[in-house]
């Protein structure tokens, strides 16, 4: 996302209420949101102006606080000092599975990280869900799968569902 696909889109900045990552591991949302002290890395000497003004980005609780003490295998997906100056007011931390608006909901779907969270949208087209968990729905029944190779790799292996694994730390978990 730019502030250029947004004015094409005939957006301004302002009127962006939140932001949605189904997971933190490289975001770095300081310029998104601004900063209440400077930011030498991004070479400034004065606290950042938040790009979208009125947003809040919407994240699960756990997941903001394990970023305080990460699994040494987190320590260079996540860029958690990018997160200690953000405007408190600019986080809204959320416990499991919320209702965000009339068909939007974020669903806590832990799996890939700990704090990973699923997009849900209701629309006229159908339920839509966005998350890293799950990489194509016959991941999630890969034993009717028509890809090459998932339903028989699937089998071998003895895996119900065929997740993310690119985070080794939680594969157990998920």
């Amino acid at each position: 996302m730019s502030l250029e696909h947004l004015a094409a889109a005939g957006i301004g900045p302002e009127e962006v209420d939140y932001l949605v990552f189904d997971h933190l591991h490289t975001q770095d949302v300081r310029r998104w949101l601004g900063t209440t002290a400077p930011q030498p890395d991004l070479g400034t000497e004065a606290p950042m102006v938040a790009a979208l003004p009125n947003a809040r980005l919407i994240v699960q609780r756990h997941e903001l606080e394990a970023m305080a003490d990460l699994h040494p295998l987190q320590k260079p997906w996540y860029q958690a000092e990018t997160y200690r100056d953000l405007p408190p007011e600019s986080l809204w931390p959320i416990d499991d599975d919320t209702l965000v608006g009339p068909g939007v909901a974020l669903l806590s779907t832990p799996g890939h990280v700990t704090g990973n969270q699923t997009l849900v949208l209701n629309t006229d087209s159908g339920i839509w869900a966005s998350s890293e968990n799950a990489l194509a729905a016959e991941c999630l029944w890969p034993e009717n799968s028509r890809i090459p190779g998932l339903a028989k790799s699937a089998g071998r292996w003895q895996r119900e569902v065929i997740l993310n694994a690119n985070t080794l730390e939680t594969t157990a978990a998920q």
